[in-house]
């Protein structure tokens, strides 16, 4: 490389001197090719994301704590429209009536509960006034929780329905309790209606202090059996008036509704049934 410089430059007509001074650079100095080329760019520095941060708590959770509190505080109070419910709701609520025994003390409602901004649908049924099955929705009309208890057992959640459980026992009043066996009793004729109130009374007397509130027989037209149902075409019937105020989990309503059915709600040849009359005193334990 000097003897290429020098040759060029005394060719050129330079002296000697100059071109000695310029072999001399050219061997302390190296050639760079990078040295007119712009600064590389630094790549831009992408911000790492931020973890998302979980919810405090589960929307289902919440929603049964939200449930857990109205039945708490007596229960709710937010009653919805068939039109607004949507159709999973719809159709476990129109399952619960057609499943449902008939009489007193079976009725299934369905009710609108918000949670954390968020639309629950609840069913709630009660079966006899003694046992209770709840089913929660969210707002699409999806089962996310159900629970159910008794007079006997606390509220619990659990997976679903356990239809093999089977509700609880019923006692059949009127072979329980002696006063009221009368009502099994075969008679050479039929007895007439006070007779039969006043056998009947002597028997509600003993279901009174059994239960804890007031039970008394009396006679009313029957909407039970309907025109024709009673003697000679009568449509008189027996009615079983219980409180109106009976709490939940009280065993009374459901008890005499068994009783009269294993009888095809009949007592004495007439057509019999329950009532519930806030009239009903309630009597001590």
């Amino acid at each position: 490389m000097k003897l290429f410089i020098t040759t060029v430059m005394l060719a050129a007509g330079f002296s000697p001197a100059i071109a000695g001074s310029l072999e001399n650079q050219a061997a302390g100095s190296p050639l760079s090719f990078s040295a007119g080329l712009p600064p590389a760019v630094s790549p831009a520095r992408v911000p790492a994301p931020e973890a998302v941060k979980a919810p405090v708590q589960n929307w289902t959770a919440a929603v049964k704590t939200a449930v857990e509190r109205e039945l708490d505080a007596g229960g709710f109070i937010g009653f919805t429209d068939l039109q607004e419910l949507p159709p999973g709701v719809r159709r476990q609520l129109e399952q619960e009536w057609q499943t449902l025994p008939e009489g007193p003390g079976n009725s299934s409602e369905a009710f609108k509960l918000l949670v954390n901004n968020r639309t629950a649908f609840i069913v709630q049924s009660y079966i006899y006034s003694d046992s209770m099955r709840l089913y929660v929705f969210n707002a699409a009309g999806v089962r996310v929780a159900y629970g159910e208890g008794t007079a006997d057992t606390d509220f619990a959640w659990s997976d679903g329905p356990a239809p093999a459980k089977g509700m609880p026992a019923r006692t059949d009043v009127f072979k329980a309790l002696p006063a009221c066996t009368i009502v099994d009793a075969m008679f050479f004729r039929q007895p007439s209606m006070p007779e039969a109130i006043e056998m009947l009374n002597s028997c509600m007397q003993d279901v009174s202090a059994r239960y804890g509130f007031q039970v008394k027989a009396g006679v009313m037209v029957s909407p039970f059996g309907g025109p024709g149902s009673g003697p000679q075409g009568s449509n008189r019937g027996i009615s079983l008036v219980v409180p109106g105020n009976l709490p939940v989990g009280n065993r009374l309503l459901s008890d005499l509704s068994f009783s009269l059915k294993k009888r095809n709600n009949q007592l004495f040849g007439y057509p019999a049934g329950v009532r519930q009359s806030g009239d009903a005193a309630v009597t001590e334990n």
